[in-house]
């Protein structure tokens, strides 16, 4: 899978979650917000890794 694919992927599952929160009772509400944001940190952190490796090498 290429770089581009594996942000999108990340993205896409993000935007899913932070989505399918009107869907889930009010307590577990937040916790699909944070999940969706967590989602989007990680997308960037991998982005941001692989750039470094990429710029090293």
């Amino acid at each position: 899978m290429r770089d581009d694919q594996l942000f999108g992927l990340i993205a896409m599952v993000a935007l899913l979650v932070w989505l399918g929160r009107a869907y889930v009772p009010e307590p577990r509400r937040r916790q699909a917000e944070i999940a969706a944001l967590g989602l989007v940190a990680v997308g960037i952190a991998l982005a941001l890794i692989r750039s470094a490796i990429w710029f090293a090498g």
